[in-house]
């Protein structure tokens, strides 16, 4: 089960973020969406919370990859 964060009304820039990077293949691309969510953190279009939960993703999407290439 997944952990509820302090609101459930996730915002729908966080929502295509997920789907952005579960779609990556490219580490390149991985790289620049790392900018483009402090941007959007920046704009308020995600939360602080958001944020953390995209960059966690992306460090376990990266590593992924990573294996998948090494492999």
């Amino acid at each position: 089960p997944k952990l509820k964060g302090s609101s459930n009304q996730k915002s729908p820039t966080f929502v295509l973020a997920i789907d952005a990077i579960e779609k990556c293949k490219e580490l390149k691309r991985l790289d620049s969406y790392t900018d483009t969510f402090s941007e959007r953190l920046n704009e308020g279009k995600i939360t602080q919370e958001e944020y953390s939960k995209l960059t966690d993703l992306l460090e376990a999407k990266y590593v992924n990859l990573t294996e998948a290439i090494n492999s």
